[in-house]
């Protein structure tokens, strides 16, 4: 291909290949295409599966395939990007000038052979006007092929006229020409650029990079995108990701001039490889609209103009602000340290536990914050006007913080029942948005309020929800949580850029850039570890605050010192501000002695002689058993193998020798040799089992790592191992998978771990003293589900955790890892006297995050080293291992690591261990599917004067009192009775669960009061009655009875009673 442009006022022509390159960060929905329909030129969209389609035809020579959209996108480039190219503008007139859409490119009927020979007549055109014109083929002064002469353009279309005469019409001819001209002297990347802010459409980011010129072209439509600068150092940073570009302007030195800006929605930049002066870098444009006369050359936005020394002096107000002296910006000067990203993260976890507490007290960083956001929730809450079919408020988030969320939506709702809340995946609450913007319907009201989470801040679906909240609410209802303060999501609620610019109470922050040497910087472990950790304790705290809020507004009858307004909300009627009280010393004991002993670590960042160091590495080396022994047997016989065939020295010969004498010997041997060198790595793989200690003929086989845990919990650790190992030599990596136990535990990894060996992880479920039911109705699921295919002998092998002194621990359970316990003394202390919330708080928000997520994440960085140990263990008694670790380690590959390290960079390679369920779907409460979640119960508010709300369940009816018609027993307060199916003798009952002192025995029948057929619930040691009538129940409902009494149709039903 023959490449003509402008080279110090000089014509060049140089034939080679050209390169167009594309980093594509989001979704492409479509784009707008301008073609000839009957004689005019229309512009039209056309979606990315028809743009595809499309441009396909137009280049039947490619190899790409498939229908992804980066494609679509490159194609588009290659389609546009035509300066000094004669094939590719043609290409572009022929089918935007010359060709009808309808009759022509839709039916197929073009010849592309065409195309090459006028390019060459076009290329050989070119060459002689070089030659015959001289300097007369450019106009003075010359900078690119847009200032070519008018005569080298006459004659230019002459030839081109006598070229294509013949094959085209002479009505199209004139378009034809005027637009390959247009092609060909100015499609350039400032063209290319200017076309995409103005004819793509999605949400996405998009870098163009190309051998035609030097230069980049940088264009954002929703995604984010951050642009920097040090001017001091001359360097430019620009990425997807704005943290990442804070993070590299703060690597210099500390008074270096570094400036940052983020490209706002349409907005495209140039990048200058070889710029005349520093001030000439970077030149940002806004969108282009349509109707813009693209022979003009388009002028820089006036707020995207870097400042001056003079412009700043003025105080001038530009879009680019100062990353140094900051105070939005926490001062970046840690060096990346790589192999430790991961360790050192679990280390500082207790530090920043305790900056996150110390984050919420007056003059914190999430103070203000926290106290707005308390503000607008009890507006909500204490409005009796509110509309009851919106929500009060929308959780939004992606991956693990979905999971994070949809825990916090539980525990909220449960102590504020009467607050409306939705924890969704942020690319349903933007498909809701656009539904309720275009069809009017949708539960997103104006007094609904949003907080989004994204530690990185450039989460695509989570961006995009943040703009459209703040369209449909306004900033000040939106807030985000993410690691800084000044980022994307924040720009997006109005957050000022210049250091002199208030802090907005819109953001929260989980500080998780923080560490206790006084340093701070970009985690690199973004995948698991302390970003969950942090991100979950700023949750924790939000819970915290609001039921404290809720409970002072309640004990002091002031609930209009909140908002200045007078209303009522319901509250957990059981919790008390002692409870608080008590939850905050387990939270002390919990952050500042067992989490340091899991970790190994105080707050101060100093290592401690921990009592669970000895347990967790034993169990690291348990689970790394199967993987080492591969590295151990795999080294034996390759040993084998080099002294048996490089060394001529195979075994039976070498015993056989003495006997070569007799006849037939030398043949057994040989015999014998080719068996052994057939049957040895799998008699070396029993021989190193047998020497460990494990079961010898057990299956050989890449191990599958089964989580059981609460859901949040399991896919976290699953995704954190997955990521963990992702670098592993194949044959040494175990499938991690969480049991979807709603669907099909089989489903996920039934297919590939029946070959090998199963572990089952869990964390049992006695965690505060208190049975929750449903974890153990999940555990019993995944064992049956795998009780028909035999592992390890019949059954898979289960490995739990649990704390010292509780009743799981059981000789008869040998593979439990027993962790140290502190909180002996405050269950002793609390028992009996505190709300059972306030133990699943205990138990769900500390405990959870203590034995649950960060003992997996010690325990599975523990085992990633011994792996990582016994595979160098190897490679260094190779001769030459250490050049050989110096010739990788210079190219990038640590042959001490080759595990690799829990970064997000290594999130593609784990997509086949997700199973992602659609929150549509499943209902964020019970994990049941939401249809019949649904069918069964109807959220409705409970009216102030009536007795109790009947809730039916999947597996049980609930009858919740009302605060004013709690029962007085002699034995206590009774304010809720679960209601189960009866078995045995009870059969065709409903029956109380037992175990309630309290409330005593409640059963339900069937029978007539006053002649009219109702549910009847009796007390059997009080005199106590209720009643609901059978016509009242919807018929989903009565389905419910009729499927629990095993009676044919509803007449039978009310016969029965």
């Amino acid at each position: 291909m023959m490449h003509h442009r402008v080279e110090g006022q000089t014509l060049v022509s140089q034939p080679g290949e050209v390169f167009n390159m594309i980093a594509h960060n989001g979704d492409m929905d479509g784009v707008y295409l301008e073609f000839t329909v009957d004689g005019e030129k229309r512009r039209h969209f056309f979606t990315q599966q028809e743009a595809r389609g499309v441009f396909l035809s137009m280049m039947p020579r490619t190899s790409s395939r498939g229908d992804s959209d980066s494609r679509s996108v490159a194609e588009w480039v290659d389609f546009i990007y035509t300066q000094g190219l004669s094939y590719k503008a043609l290409r572009y007139a022929y089918f935007t000038a010359a060709l009808d859409y309808n009759r022509d490119i839709a039916g197929g009927n073009f010849n592309l052979d065409l195309l090459l020979r006028w390019a060459e007549a076009t290329d050989l055109a070119l060459l002689n006007l070089r030659k015959e014109l001289g300097q007369r083929a450019l106009a003075a002064p010359a900078r690119s092929l847009a200032d070519l002469s008018a005569e080298s353009r006459q004659r230019l279309r002459e030839v081109l006229t006598r070229e294509v005469g013949t094959a085209l019409e002479a009505d199209v001819l004139p378009g034809f020409l005027a637009t390959f001209e247009e092609a060909f002297c100015h499609h350039d990347l400032t063209w290319v650029m200017r076309t995409a802010s103005r004819d793509l459409v999605g949400e996405f980011a998009l870098m163009v990079c190309s051998t035609l010129e030097p230069r980049m072209g940088v264009f954002s439509l929703t995604q984010a995108f951050s642009l920097g600068h040090n001017r001091t150092r001359g360097e430019i940073f620009g990425s997807a990701e704005p943290l990442g570009v804070t993070s590299a302007l703060h690597q210099g030195e500390p008074d270096d001039d570094a400036l940052q800006i983020y490209l706002e929605d349409g907005q495209y930049a140039t990048i200058e490889y070889r710029a005349a002066s520093p001030s000439e870098f970077i030149r940002i444009y806004d969108r282009a609209k349509v109707g813009d006369d693209f022979l003009q050359a388009p002028r820089p936005s006036p707020k995207a103009l870097q400042p001056g020394a003079e412009q700043r002096a003025a105080g001038v107000r530009s879009n680019w602000f100062a990353v140094n002296d900051n105070a939005k910006i926490s001062r970046i000067h840690q060096l990346p340290a790589p192999g430790n990203a991961v360790e050192k993260d679990l280390r500082e976890i207790p530090f920043v536990l305790k900056r996150v507490l110390d984050s919420f007290e007056p003059g914190g960083e999430n103070h203000a914050t926290m106290n707005h956001f308390g503000e607008l929730l009890f507006q909500n809450l204490l409005n009796p006007n509110r509309d009851p079919r919106m929500h009060d408020l929308v959780l939004y988030g992606v991956d693990f913080n979905q999971d994070l969320l949809n825990e916090f939506a539980i525990a909220l709702h449960s102590v504020l029942p009467g607050l409306r809340i939705r924890a969704e995946n942020s690319g349903n609450v933007l498909k809701e948005m656009k539904r309720t913007q275009r069809e009017g319907i949708g539960c997103y009201g104006p007094s609904t309020v949003f907080l989004g989470v994204s530690n990185s801040a450039q989460t695509q679906s989570t961006l995009a929800v943040v703009r459209k909240a703040r369209d449909l609410v306004g900033a000040e209802r939106c807030f985000v949580l993410s690691q800084s303060f000044l980022n994307s999501m924040t720009e997006a609620l109005g957050q000022g850029y210049q250091p002199d610019d208030p802090i907005l109470p819109n953001t929260f922050v989980n500080l998780s850039h923080l560490s206790p040497d006084g340093t701070s910087g970009r985690r690199r472990a973004e995948a698991a570890t302390i970003v969950v950790v942090a991100t979950q304790a700023v949750l924790t705290e939000i819970l915290i605050h609001l039921a404290r809020k809720a409970i002072e507004a309640y004990s002091t009858l002031s609930r209009e010192v909140l908002t200045g307004q007078s209303g009522d909300f319901e509250l957990r009627s059981d919790l008390q501000m002692s409870d608080i009280k008590a939850f905050r010393e387990f939270q002390a004991a919990v952050y500042g002695v067992d989490i340091p002993n899991r970790v190994g670590c105080n707050a101060a960042g100093e290592r401690i002689d921990s009592p669970d160091t000895e347990a967790l590495n034993r169990e690291a080396a348990a689970r790394a058993e199967n993987q080492v022994e591969f590295v151990r047997s795999y080294a034996i016989f390759a040993a084998y193998i080099v002294i048996a065939t490089v060394f001529g020295v195979p075994v039976f010969g070498l015993l056989f020798s003495p006997f070569d004498f007799l006849a037939g010997v030398g043949l057994a041997a040989h015999v014998l040799d080719a068996a052994l060198f057939l049957t040895a790595l799998w008699l070396i793989h029993l021989g190193v089992r047998r020497w460990q200690g494990r079961p010898v003929f057990e299956r050989i086989g890449a191990r599958a790592e089964v989580y059981i845990d609460r859901k949040y919990i399991a896919r976290i650790v699953e995704r954190y191992n997955a990521t963990l190992f992702s670098n592993m030599p194949a044959f040494l990596t175990p499938f991690f998978y969480w049991a979807d136990t709603v669907r099909d535990a089989l489903h996920r990894y039934g297919i590939r771990a029946h070959r090998g060996v199963v572990t089952i992880h869990r964390l049992p479920d006695e965690r505060m003293g208190i049975e929750e039911a449903n974890n153990a109705a999940e555990e019993n699921m995944v064992y049956a589900q795998l009780g028909g295919i035999r592992f390890n002998g019949g059954q898979p092998q289960s490995r739990d955790k649990v704390r010292q002194g509780s009743c799981y621990v059981s000789a008869s359970r040998p593979y439990q890892t027993v962790l140290s316990d502190s909180l002996a003394g405050l269950r002793a202390k609390y028992d009996g006297k505190l709300s059972p919330e306030v133990f699943r708080l205990v138990n769900r928000r500390l405990i959870d995050l203590c034995d649950g997520l960060i003992t997996e994440f010690v325990i599975g960085f523990r085992r990633k080293e011994i792996v990582n140990r016994a595979l160098w263990d190897v490679i260094r008694w190779i001769p030459g291992a250490s050049l050989v670790y110096e010739v990788f380690l210079r190219n990038g590959l640590d042959l001490t690591n080759l595990a690799g390290e829990a970064d997000t960079a290594n999130q593609a390679q784990i997509q086949s261990t997700k199973h992602p369920v659609s929150p549509l779907d499943i209902h964020t409460r019970t994990m049941v599917p939401r249809s019949t979640f649904d069918a069964l119960r109807t959220e409705e508010q409970a009216p102030d004067d009536s007795f109790a709300v009947l809730v039916f369940s999947e597996h049980h009816l609930a009858l919740h009192l009302n605060r004013h018609a709690m029962l007085e027993q002699p034995q206590g307060r009774v304010q809720e009775v679960i209601l189960k199916p009866g078995r045995g003798s009870e059969r065709g009952r409903l029956i109380s669960e037992t175990g309630d002192a309290a409330a005593g025995e409640f059963v339900g029948t069937l029978d007539r009061i006053d002649g009219e057929p109702c549910l009847v619930i009796r007390n059997k040691t009080a005199d106590l009655r209720m009643a609901v009538l059978l016509g009242s129940l919807n018929p989903e409902q009565r389905h419910y009875l009729l499927h629990h009494y095993h009676l044919g149709s509803p007449s039978h039903l009310e016969a029965a009673a």
